[in-house]
């Protein structure tokens, strides 16, 4: 496995203000519920699920002209609304979806501001953007993406692209608020889920990952930039990063 100064799941909250994040709470889920229309399902591109034979989301072209003659209505739908269309009708056991807050043009560039742009719900989410840029974690700050799970609803088991042999060390927060996301990162060789129990933490995204199905809706916000030398020297990861 990929660590962080020999830790799985880095705990950052002795480093931040966790009482202020925590106090907008109410607003986060106010601006949630403003643009929930708006969350697309998640999708998963290539060759990165721990368990091969299940949790695809996207189809095939060939799957995809299948279906559409088998049920021809379905070209009614968008992209988006397809895949929703095929969580309810196949067998897949999880439902998570996401907002752009802050959207990247690439994924190998989500760390840079001007590799990304604001969204149309930016603005909503701007009390939570303001307490991101006071903490002064990130000398510049990037993709913003907020990750929703319905009640009973798992993410699945898996790792970041593009493969999990060499990690290029992304830079992000993790942050959730409460006990509602069963969060982990996963030991392939042990079995064993390491559990987030802090309210903003990082992790190498390079090991294999997910979430349990909760009780109730859940939710997760992930922040990429640039760690700031000040936050790096501070919480001691300066050396693993740079």
């Amino acid at each position: 496995m990929f660590k962080i100064n020999d830790e799985i799941i880095v705990n950052l909250d002795e480093y931040v203000d966790t009482s202020s994040l925590v106090a907008l709470k109410p607003q986060i889920e106010y601006a949630i519920a403003l643009h929930f229309d708006k969350a697309v399902p998640s999708q998963y591109v290539g060759d990165i699920f721990l368990d091969k034979g299940k949790g695809f989301l996207d189809i095939t072209d060939d799957e995809r002209v299948e279906f559409f003659n088998k049920y021809p209505y379905l070209k009614d739908l968008t992209h988006n609304q397809l895949l929703l269309w095929l969580r309810y009708h196949l067998n897949i056991t999880y439902g998570q979806s996401h907002l752009h807050v802050i959207s990247s043009r690439s994924w190998e560039h989500k760390h840079l501001r001007g590799e990304c742009d604001k969204s149309e719900v930016t603005e909503s989410f701007l009390p939570f953007l303001d307490w991101v840029e006071s903490q002064q974690i990130f000398s510049s700050y990037g993709r913003v993406n907020l990750f929703l799970n319905e009640p009973g609803c798992s993410t699945p088991i898996h790792h970041d692209p593009p493969h999990k042999h060499i990690s290029p060390k992304d830079q992000f927060i993790w942050i959730t608020l409460g006990d509602r996301k069963k969060f982990f990162v996963y030991d392939e060789n042990t079995g064993e889920k390491h559990y987030a129990n802090g309210t903003v933490s990082t992790f190498d995204n390079h090991n294999y990952h997910g979430s349990d199905p909760g009780k109730f809706a859940n939710w997760s916000i992930r922040v990429d930039g640039v760690f700031s030398e000040e936050f790096l020297t501070k919480t001691g990861m300066f050396r693993h990063f740079q």
